[in-house]
């Protein structure tokens, strides 16, 4: 019979416990991960953190703006930031008639046709919703560019695609050129659909085509000054691209955040097998049945798991103190100060602020304001001016914010003989459906007679010229007693110096 001696022994229930431990051990792929990792869930397939960074800082015009739509069309914040300029001017626009000859008169009816058939037009061209549209594609891609399709009376804006334009040079009247890449058809494969679009443009770009095609010509062509439409803010690149590296770090550390909330409800509950001094009270194949069955009982709670050890008890908490901690807010605040945007107009907590933020703003989308103005005011001079008049369209510094205060400033001025109609085109009517506003209410509502305004500078006192206002009673009748004593007195001093 053979002895087994102490070593022995010993050796043999190590190994029956390493064998049990597998068993013995619930464990959750969690537990072992620390809150602070920089593992992130990959939110944008199509870019990576490489490629982001290599695009911001040296990209071509075409893959920044390609960038900015796609961080546009995912990212909530930076589409909010977008629409936020983009949609902060009412875009509210006054047509001014220049006439040339200062001793001719407005009613002249070749200056009051003209000047009635530029404000019809200003009016259905919806100038309002263009610029709209204009600045959301300036501050997405970098440039707006489009064409003017013409039709007799009718002019419609049609959009170019952004790929295949560029503008690098300008007129002797300072107008940016558009070039036209004619291989953008050879992207239509149909070629009986391509064949119909290429007719939805004007001859010129036809013609372009058909050289390229046939003839061997230079695929871009040069549109005419009149006819192309170029915006950019100062160079062309998407105006808040720089904010897309640290909003793709911010849906990490997002990420990151949610990992640790979700890890700090863990727990990792460990029970002691009892031991007598060096001997073991229970075999490992008994300490693995007590361990399965405190796993049964916690079967139902998905955030504590089971050790069974040879230790003390304790229930240990997976978010230590020392973990390092991601500040979201941090990061938010970041983006914000990159953007140059106050973040009281998202968060508001001080009024001052936002005041000044808003101001800033103001003057920024002023500078996009400004030449859109100055390109309608070519444009309408472009169709409508002659030998007697020229025109001048004003977009006015009138935001979603700071309305109410302009139509009181405007108000003041009108008292003191400034243009009455800056009030009225802050409310968002503009001077051509006002004076149709105005007759509808005067000639066929009559609402002039059946509803009268109550007096004040603005309004007459609805007495005949010349005619006297009555006063209260007495007071009335003493005044004018008082005012002919002052006569007769007169009389006699007058009387008295003939003598």
């Amino acid at each position: 019979m053979r002895y087994i001696n102490t070593q022995e022994l010993k050796d043999q229930r190590i190994l029956q416990f390493k064998k049990a431990l597998k068993d013995m051990i619930a464990t959750s792929k969690a537990a072992y991960i620390r809150s602070d990792a920089k593992s992130y869930r990959e939110r944008n397939p199509m870019y990576s953190k490489e490629q982001i960074k290599r695009i911001v800082e040296c990209g071509d015009p075409i893959e920044r703006a390609k960038l900015s739509e796609f961080f546009f069309a995912t990212s909530g914040l930076y589409k909010r930031i977008i629409l936020h300029y983009a949609t902060f001017l009412t875009y509210s626009w006054v047509l001014v008639p220049h006439i040339k000859n200062p001793r001719d008169k407005i009613s002249n009816k070749k200056i009051s046709q003209a000047y009635y058939n530029a404000s019809d037009f200003c009016t259905s061209f919806q100038i309002e919703r263009k610029c709209t549209l204009f600045s959301k594609d300036i501050l997405v891609k970098g440039a707006y560019y489009g064409l003017i399709h013409e039709d007799g009376d009718f002019v419609a804006i049609q959009d170019l695609p952004f790929d295949y334009c560029r503008s690098r040079f300008k007129n002797s009247h300072d107008v940016d050129i558009v070039e036209f890449n004619m291989a953008f058809f050879d992207t239509i494969r149909d070629e009986a659909l391509r064949k119909e679009i290429l007719e939805t443009y004007p001859r010129v770009v036809q013609k372009g085509y058909y050289n390229y095609k046939h003839k061997g010509k230079d695929r871009w062509i040069f549109l005419p000054a009149e006819m192309g439409i170029y915006f950019c803010y100062f160079d062309e690149r998407p105006f808040f691209l720089d904010l897309i590296p640290l909003l793709d770090d911010l849906d990490d550390y997002k990420d990151i955040d949610k990992k640790r909330n979700l890890q700090a409800l863990k727990r990792i509950l460990t029970q002691q097998v009892g031991v007598n001094g060096t001997e073991l009270v229970f075999e490992p194949d008994e300490a693995e049945v007590m361990h399965q069955g405190v796993v049964d009982m916690l079967r139902d709670n998905p955030d504590v798991d089971v050790v069974t050890s040879y230790n003390k008890i304790d229930l240990l908490d997976l978010s230590g103190d020392s973990d390092e901690k991601t500040e979201v807010e941090d990061v938010q605040n970041l983006i914000y100060e990159s953007a140059g945007i106050s973040k009281e107009l998202f968060c508001a907590t001080t009024e001052a602020g936002i005041n000044y933020s808003l101001n800033n703003d103001l003057a920024m989308t002023m500078i996009l304001g400004n030449r859109y103005a100055n390109f309608f005011t070519a444009l309408m001079n472009y169709k409508f001016s002659n030998a007697k008049v020229k025109f001048k369209l004003l977009v006015l510094p009138i935001s979603y914010y700071n309305s109410a205060d302009y139509t009181s400033r405007a108000k003041e001025l009108a008292a003191f003989g400034y243009s009455f109609l800056t009030p009225i085109l802050s409310t968002g009517v503009d001077q051509t459906n006002l004076a149709d506003l105005k007759t509808l209410e005067n000639d066929l509502l009559e609402l002039d007679e059946v509803l009268k305004p109550l007096q004040s500078s603005y309004t007459q006192s609805g007495k005949k010229a010349g005619e006297p206002i009555e006063g209260n009673g007495k007071d009335s009748t003493t005044d004018k007693n008082k005012e002919e004593e002052v006569n007769t007195d007169d009389g006699q001093d007058e009387d008295s110096k003939q003598t």
